[in-house]
């Protein structure tokens, strides 16, 4: 009878030190898990469907970059990142991109800059292609740029395979005017990666993750500041919002 009961005060003991140590166990989880959240806790709540993921960006637009419209007319800069096979890109660059250039570039009230951010998945084609179209930039300026990436978003199906390495010679011997010849030097040259490189530095730099995304605000000398970033293939009502704010 005795042993029993000294049995069951051992047992009581070893129940109450095992649901100590869960208390502790768990407590200590769970500060673990509100420290990890508490920058987002702290932070503004935001509507979910709100696409603007940064606010009050200020960047210089360099002067290689290439751009559609007016840069001594626009009030509005608007830099699009984008990766030749990302289905996205091309998906925008058929739809929404169309409608601004019509609304808001050929109308002169922005402009409609590039950077170049192949993603690495995408890769090698993805990097080739930009490097190729900043071959034609380097001999035919924004005008040839811009119809050079049109024929590869035409021709390409997108994600990373879209299209065969060779028919970036085919396309660019379909832009007037240029010299194959210095294309084809062009795409050997480091520089020219060097500069596709630096288009995605620019982006990560600037809180891009992936693509299209945008980097969109006022024009002022040659700078774009009070910028928001946003992502994504949206609609061309998404976009008008925030242009038509900034132009008030």
């Amino acid at each position: 009878m005795e042993n029993k009961s000294i049995l069951l005060v051992v047992a009581s003991i070893l129940l109450s030190g095992m649901m100590i140590a869960s208390a502790i166990i768990f407590n200590g989880y769970q500060s673990r898990k509100d420290s990890n959240n508490t920058a987002t806790n702290d932070l503004p709540k935001v509507d979910d469907n709100d696409p603007v993921e940064a606010r009050d960006i200020n960047v210089d637009i360099s002067d290689d970059t290439p751009y559609l419209g007016n840069k001594d007319e626009a009030k509005i800069a608007i830099i699009e990142f984008s990766d030749y096979e990302c289905p996205f890109c091309k998906k925008f660059h058929e739809g929404s991109r169309l409608d601004i250039i019509k609304e808001y570039v050929d109308t002169g009230k922005a402009i409609l800059a590039w950077k170049d951010y192949p993603l690495s998945f995408h890769d090698p084609l993805a990097t080739k292609q930009a490097v190729a179209a900043q071959c034609v930039y380097e001999q035919k300026g924004n005008k040839g740029y811009f119809e050079y990436a049109t024929a590869i978003f035409d021709k390409t199906v997108s994600g990373g395979d879209g299209m065969k390495e060779e028919e970036l010679n085919v396309l660019a011997k379909s832009i007037a005017g240029l010299d194959t010849s210095k294309f084809d030097a062009c795409l050997k040259d480091d520089k020219t990666l060097d500069k596709v490189k630096a288009g995605t530095k620019f982006g990560n730099d600037n809180g891009i993750t992936g693509t299209p995304g945008f980097i969109i605000g006022k024009l002022e000398n040659g700078k774009l500041v009070g910028g928001i970033r946003i992502a994504g293939a949206l609609p061309l009502a998404t976009f008008q919002g925030y242009l038509d704010d900034l132009l008030k």
